[in-house]
């Protein structure tokens, strides 16, 4: 899955021309990279109504997107623990540039929570309708990056045959696992993860 939203964001960045500059396209990149590292295959809402590890740890709020970001700065920083690799490739720029990249990539891996779609969806339409791409600013610019590497995050049922049914399929295996954990829990069965109700052409629609 990494391998593809960084593939199908690196397209939408070259479909874009010259909108964004060097730094902005390496942050959100990396981010792409990170985003689902460590995904432990239940969503969010699965992590807080369980009160697992992860939702205790990160106080219910964008748990495996803060968990994504936060282990995948642990390897680059401290390395893997039996081996102590230096995983570092940003140990040569200077403290400050550091940080801003760091803050950036955070932030572009929290923007990947779906319970941010549909504010998502309304901002951007709102700062970019009518605007000439001289009138982006560079806040304005960096935010529109976030919002492509969202796309490319759920991108699979516009991708071609046979990648569509094969992502579908693998999606789908997922959530029903969920689904299924979810019922011997007694909980309420998320949407998309009932392997009784779910219809796979509508669970693409609405994906």
């Amino acid at each position: 899955h990494a391998a593809d939203v960084v593939q199908t964001l690196h397209s939408l960045i070259h479909m874009s021309g010259n909108l964004f500059d060097a730094e902005e396209i390496f942050s959100i990149l990396v981010a792409s990279a990170v985003h689902d590292v460590k995904h432990p295959g239940m969503n969010n809402a699965f992590q807080t109504n369980t009160f697992s590890t992860l939702a205790l740890i990160h106080n219910d709020a964008a748990v495996l997107e803060s968990e994504h970001s936060y282990h995948a700065y642990k390897l680059m920083i401290q390395g893997l623990s039996d081996e102590g690799d230096n995983l570092n490739f940003l140990c040569h720029v200077t403290t400050p540039k550091f940080a801003e990249i760091r803050k950036r990539i955070i932030e572009a891996v929290l923007h990947t929570d779906m319970s941010k779609h549909f504010s998502t969806v309304a901002s951007i339409k709102n700062q970019t309708v009518g605007k000439t791409l001289d009138e982006m600013d560079r806040k304005l610019r960096w935010g529109i990056l976030m919002y492509m590497l969202h796309l490319a995050d759920i991108s699979n049922p516009a991708k071609g045959s046979p990648m569509f049914q094969l992502w579908t399929d693998r999606c789908l295996d997922e959530f029903f696992a969920q689904g299924d954990n979810e019922r011997k829990l007694g909980l309420p069965i998320s949407p998309n993860c009932d392997r009784n109700e779910t219809k796979k052409p509508e669970s693409q629609i609405g994906f």
